[in-house]
């Protein structure tokens, strides 16, 4: 993992770096696109792969898109609002998060659609939406278990009915930025 983290690292500073020399011929905006077209999708292809690094090693990561914007003066409060770039420990949680909306919604591949069993020994006046998952952190000490995607099922248990009700995946993901950072719940 820590060498596909260094090669993502070092291919994407190079890439942002190129970029930026462009900053003279373009505006915020157009630059903050370019990042996003060239840079963005190669950062996000490798999230199955690195989701469960400690957070100090996906620090080297999420400082790519944070020199960036520096360069460009633009604070990650903005880049949000007026760009919709969410940082990227955000987007990792909210990509991981469509992954189980996948697997509960029979979309993703045949070998992938058990990974997540529903709980269906709680009432419902306990439960959020008919979709509850069992945890399988439940009396798991494994702080490994916690940094993968298992460990994003609480915070998938607590999602609004009519966010995880939904069939649409790209639905679904727009409507989860206020919920899927884990550190707040």
């Amino acid at each position: 993992m820590q060498s596909s983290i260094d090669d993502l690292r070092l291919e994407c500073n190079w890439q942002s770096k190129c970029l930026l020399r462009l900053q003279r011929f373009y505006s915020v905006s157009d630059m903050v696109a370019l990042f996003k077209t060239y840079l963005l999708s190669r950062i996000e292809y490798k999230t199955p792969a690195i989701f469960h690094c400690t957070k100090t090693r996906l620090a080297s990561v999420d400082r790519i898109l944070l020199r960036y914007l520096n360069e460009l003066g633009v604070s990650l409060e903005a880049s949000l609002i007026d760009f919709n770039l969410a940082p990227l420990a955000i987007r990792r949680d909210i990509a991981m998060l469509g992954f189980i909306q996948k697997c509960v919604t029979r979309q993703a591949p045949e070998p992938l659609l058990d990974l997540f069993l529903f709980d269906n020994s709680l009432s419902s006046d306990v439960k959020k939406h008919p979709r509850h998952l069992i945890s399988m952190l439940q009396g798991t000490p494994s702080r490994l278990l916690t940094r993968s995607v298992w460990g994003l099922v609480p915070v998938y248990n607590k999602l609004p009915s009519e966010i995880a009700m939904c069939n649409n995946i790209r639905f679904f993901q727009r409507k989860n930025p206020r919920y899927c950072q884990r550190c707040l719940l």
